[in-house]
């Protein structure tokens, strides 16, 4: 039994969370205050804690394009249930050119089966596209698409 410095009230030792520097390893204030002052402190500093974090997540997003593509793609393939992902040296093999148009330029990683149709991320479902036609490819099978 723990008796909280803020409410006053004698609980056991489970109403209270660790605390590494305490000398009983449990907080002073019972699990209950704390909730109560982190949401009190939350609505009263809403705009400071959202300013801050936006600005720094606008820096870090201008910063590192290659970081927030990666963070979307691995965003999408788990909202979709995707299985598999292709290591670099994987993605290294596949050709240089877009293999529905042939160019070199704008090259992307394109799906044969579809992510949204039950394609994987493995390297057998992968080939490279330029951005124009695995943008007009979409969500059709490339059989469909040709």
């Amino acid at each position: 039994m723990k008796r909280c410095t803020k409410c006053g009230e004698t609980k056991p030792l489970a109403a209270f969370s660790r605390c590494s520097t305490a000398p009983d390893h449990k907080q002073w204030w019972c699990k209950k205050c704390i909730s109560t002052f982190r949401k009190a402190w939350s609505v009263d500093n809403r705009a400071k804690e959202g300013t801050t974090s936006y600005r720094y997540n606008r820096r870090w997003r201008r910063a590192n394009p290659v970081g927030v593509a990666a963070l979307n793609l691995r965003r999408r393939a788990q909202k979709t249930g995707c299985e598999g992902s292709a290591t670099a040296a994987e993605l290294e093999t596949l050709p240089d050119f877009c293999v529905f148009c042939f160019a070199t330029k704008d090259l992307t990683d394109a799906h044969i089966v579809p992510l949204k149709r039950g394609g994987t991320g493995w390297i057998e479902n992968l080939t490279k596209a330029c951005r124009s036609c695995n943008s007009s490819q979409g969500y059709k099978l490339v059989e469909e698409w040709l």
